[in-house]
């Protein structure tokens, strides 16, 4: 998931500590290694590219497709990771992005659910650590208008013009990227498992539209 919005904020946050040492003349805290989507289809690549993780940051997922697609498609892309970490008898601390959509049942929450358990079990057979963290609606630099979050399909509509359809009622918990970010790379270094969840900031999506719009 390193090409999506949370992705890029992890990458950024790395990238940023890693500057602050080379500023101080200090060798950089973390190697970064990215796993490209092509490779979840190659377990012997993926393999290879876990076998000198110490950390693994799982941000990979889907939401927009067929409702299969959708369900077994993030159920797929944990299976072909720990088929590799278990191929490479890697033990990372694998950090998953879980969904506050996991403990509903839609397509997309079942799949993110499943993929949650899957890692979880993969821990407790292999002794690898595992952290699922929770996160709610995220927002940020690098969102998609019309694919995975509101904040941003508004604000690409009010950009240009548009009239969005607005559900009175509709809510959402918002937290910015960089902060989910933040808090899986704390989550990271830690040397426990278990779930976490990650807390926004309630709105009506009115009101979001609202302030968007400066109305």
């Amino acid at each position: 998931g390193s090409g999506g919005l949370l992705g890029f904020h992890c990458r950024a946050l790395l990238a940023a500590r890693n500057g602050e040492r080379s500023f101080r003349g200090e060798p950089p805290a973390y190697e970064v290694v990215v796993a490209p989507r092509d490779s979840f289809t190659d377990v012997g690549r993926l393999a290879a590219i876990a076998a000198g993780c110490d950390v693994v940051l799982h941000l990979a997922g889907i939401n927009r497709a067929s409702p299969e697609e959708v369900k077994n498609g993030n159920q797929s892309i944990a299976q072909a990771l720990v088929d590799a970490l278990v191929a490479s008898e890697a033990r990372p601390h694998v950090v998953y992005a879980d969904s506050t959509h996991s403990n509903g049942d839609s397509p997309y929450g079942r799949g993110k659910r499943l993929a949650g358990e899957l890692l979880s079990r993969w821990s407790r057979e292999h002794g690898g650590l595992y952290t699922g963290v929770v996160l709610p609606h995220l927002f940020g630099e690098g969102g998609l208008p019309f694919y995975n979050t509101v904040t941003a399909t508004l604000c690409h509509q009010v950009a240009h013009g548009d009239s969005p359809v607005i559900h009175e009622g509709a809510a959402v918990e918002l937290l910015h990227a960089g902060d989910a970010a933040e808090l899986l790379l704390e989550r990271a270094l830690l040397e426990d498992s278990g779930v976490v969840r990650a807390a926004g900031t309630p709105l009506d999506v009115p009101d979001l539209y609202r302030r968007i719009a400066n109305l």
